[in-house]
C-alpha cells in the first residue's frame, strides 16, 4: 500500500436513511463522512429499481458532490445482483446481464478507475446433487464472464463480494479459482471481512492469499456465527493479524469500514472504528 486511505461502505448511508438510499441522501451525508475523518465512500444500488435515479442526474451530482468535498469514491456495489445468481431460475435467466451495462453508465460517470462490486450471495436450490451443483457452477461463471466482458471493453474492473452459501468452492482457493475461470483479466475480489469469517474461513489469512487480487474492503467484525457487520474490534477476527498484513500487500486502495448500526449510533461506531484501525496501521 502507498498510502493508507479510510473510507466508509454504503452499510454508512444504509444505517442513515435506510436500504433506499438515494444520490441525495449520500450528499446529504459527506459533510459526517469527511467531518468522522474519511476521505472514500461507496455508492450502490440496492435495488436496481432505483436505477433511474442515478442515471438521470443522480451518478454527476453526488460525483460533482464529492469533489467539492475532496472525497473520492472507493467504489460501486452493485447489491441488487445477489438476486441475479439466487435461484436456478434467476440464474440460468439472462436477468443481470443488459441491468450491469446500466451500472457500468452509472459508474463510469462517478469515478471510472473504481471497481464495481457484483454481489453474489446464498444459492437456493432444491437439487443438491453433484451434477445440478457443477452445471449451476459452470452457469455462474458463464454469467460473470459475459458481464467481466462488457466491463472490459469499457476499461472497467470488478471485484466480486462473496455471502456465505453460494456456488463458490470454499475459502481463498475457490475465490482464486472463480478469478481463473472467468479469465477476463479484470475481476478481483471486496474482502468483506464479515461474510468470510461467517463462512467459516480464516479470513485473516486472506490479505495473503489473495494479494493481488483484491481490489476493495468492507472491513466488519463477527463471531463466525452470523453474517453480521460490527466495527472492527467488536468481534473476534484477527485484525491484528489482517490489518497490517492487507497494508504489506500489493492492495492500493482505501480501507472501508461496514458497520451496520442504529442511525443514532453511526457517528459513534464508524469513529470508534476507524481509531482501531488506524492504530493498527500505525503500530
Amino acid at each position: 500500500m502507498t498510502k493508507v486511505q479510510y473510507g466508509v461502505s454504503p452499510a454508512f448511508f444504509i444505517s442513515l436513511f435506510g436500504d433506499k438510499f438515494t444520490p441525495d441522501d449520500v450528499c446529504e451525508a459527506m459533510p459526517i463522512v469527511r467531518r468522522l475523518g474519511f476521505g472514500c465512500f461507496q455508492a450502490e444500488l440496492v435495488n436496481f429499481s432505483s436505477v433511474d435515479l442515478w442515471m438521470k442526474g443522480g451518478a454527476e451530482k453526488v460525483k460533482n458532490h464529492a469533489t467539492e468535498m475532496g472525497l473520492l469514491m472507493s467504489q460501486f456495489v452493485a447489491h441488487f445482483m445477489i438476486e441475479a445468481f439466487a435461484d436456478e431460475n434467476a440464474l440460468f435467466s439472462d436477468f443481470g446481464i443488459e441491468e450491469m451495462r446500466k451500472v457500468f453508465d452509472i459508474a463510469g460517470t462517478l469515478r471510472k478507475e473504481a471497481p464495481i462490486t457484483v454481489a453474489i450471495g446464498p444459492y437456493r436450490s432444491k437439487a443438491y446433487d453433484q451434477k445440478a451443483r457443477v452445471r449451476a457452477y459452470a452457469r455462474l461463471i458463464e454469467k460473470l464472464s459475459k458481464i467481466a466482458q462488457d466491463a472490459l471493453r469499457l476499461g472497467l474492473k470488478l471485484a466480486l463480494e462473496i455471502q456465505p452459501g453460494t456456488l463458490l468452492e470454499p475459502g481463498a482457493n475457490g475465490i482464486l479459482k472463480a478469478i481463473r475461470d472467468i479469465g477476463s483479466g479484470n475481476v478481483g475480489y471486496n474482502l468483506d471481512t464479515g461474510h468470510a469469517w461467517a463462512a467459516g474461513n480464516n479470513v485473516a489469512l486472506y490479505p495473503e492469499m489473495l494479494d493481488g487480487h483484491i481490489e476493495g474492503t468492507h472491513l466488519c467484525d463477527n463471531f463466525g456465527r452470523e453474517n453480521l457487520s460490527l466495527r472492527p474490534g467488536a468481534g473476534n477476527i484477527d485484525f491484528g493479524y489482517l490489518i497490517p498484513a492487507l497494508v504489506r500487500s500489493k492492495y492500493d486502495s482505501s480501507l472501508d469500514l461496514e458497520i451496520f448500526v442504529p442511525r443514532d449510533k453511526v457517528e459513534k461506531e464508524y469513529s470508534a472504528g476507524l481509531a482501531f484501525v488506524k492504530k493498527l496501521v500505525e503500530a
